[in-house]
């Protein structure tokens, strides 16, 4: 079972409620986007994945992938220099 995180906030800031979640939970691409982690779209997210210059997600089952944490924090630091 899956667990939908929203993002209650009303300030808007991107990544907003991002750094109250434990380093070693796992994110859903629906989840970059509920707590506006990324400001484009899906398309642009597998691009920039490709590329080196978003996090690599993982497998945690054949139809199920997710982001670490722990590595988003990171890239939303400083997501212009952030490096794989």
């Amino acid at each position: 079972m899956t667990q939908v995180i929203k993002d209650d906030s009303n300030d808007g800031e991107i990544g907003s409620g991002l750094q109250d979640l434990p380093d070693y939970s796992f994110l859903r691409q629906k989840d970059l986007h509920a707590l506006k982690v990324i400001p484009f779209s899906s398309a642009t997210l597998w691009r920039m994945v490709g590329s080196g210059r978003f996090p690599r997600p993982v497998k945690l089952s054949p139809q199920i992938t997710a982001w670490r944490a722990y590595e988003i924090k990171k890239w939303s630091r400083d997501p212009i220099g952030w490096q794989q």
